[in-house]
């Protein structure tokens, strides 16, 4: 065990975006600690989820992988209001029709989409896997060169939105 104590009272005393920055290193090292600490892999990505989802105040949570016949497939999801559970239609899905979304981590390894509606009218052609987007945040799954999959927050808070990059 190794312990560093660190007084956060002169940051914390600084301007909001400190403190949000803070408090969003604070939540995904808690989210990585819950992980790593089970036993249990499933377990340990389920909680790591849980608590992603529960921080940005979202509907749901998706991972999808990749698999060796160039398709996606959902492997995790979370559902805050444990609505009807998705993972079952969102299987072995053409990587071409997802295109968009790999040109997009291109450039970033995060993909905002803020508005929905506005997206879908700026990108003819794309379509959402899952119905009901108001607002999503993809992040790209990959090590080095090779390419895992993505991750997909639906619908977080507004207010947590922005902080969803970090």
């Amino acid at each position: 065990r190794f312990t560093v104590p660190i007084n956060l009272s002169e940051y914390m005393e600084a301007n909001q975006d400190i403190k949000d920055l803070i408090y969003n290193k604070i939540n995904a090292n808690e989210a990585i600690r819950l992980a790593i600490e089970e036993t249990d892999p499933e377990i340990g990505i389920q909680k790591m989820i849980d608590r992603i989802a529960r921080n940005l105040e979202a509907e749901r949570f998706f991972i999808f992988e990749e698999n060796d016949d160039d398709t996606v497939s959902c492997s995790y999801e979370w559902e805050r209001d444990e609505g009807v559970a998705l993972k079952p239609t969102l299987q072995h899905i053409p990587k071409e029709r997802l295109q968009h979304l790999y040109e997009q981590f291109e450039r970033n390894e995060v993909v905002l989409v803020p508005n929905g509606e506005k997206y879908l009218l700026d990108h003819p052609g794309v379509n959402y896997l899952i119905d009901g987007i108001k607002s999503a945040v993809s992040g790209y799954l990959r090590n080095s060169e090779r390419s895992y999959g993505f991750t997909e927050v639906i619908n977080p808070s507004p207010k947590t939105f922005k902080s969803a990059t970090e």
